[in-house]
């Protein structure tokens, strides 16, 4: 078998695997970079959250209540 035929058949296949591989290896990136700062923004909602629960709480809340004047 000829050396360039075979290049010609072996090279395109390897060449396919490995942009297969960098595309896995940039969407697994970007994918675990969303899902990181999904998980950061979760966590500090929830101190948020829970920070404002606790200061309505304590009655350092801004909640005003109204004194009805009939």
């Amino acid at each position: 078998m000829n050396l360039r035929l075979l290049a010609w058949l072996v090279l395109p296949v390897a060449g396919i695997i490995v942009a297969a591989w960098l595309v896995f290896k940039i969407l697994s990136a970007v994918l675990g970079a969303i899902v990181w700062l999904a998980w950061v923004a979760l966590i500090v909602g929830g101190i948020v959250f829970i920070g404002y629960k606790a200061k309505e709480k304590i009655g350092g809340g801004n909640s005003k209540k109204r004194i009805d004047y009939q």
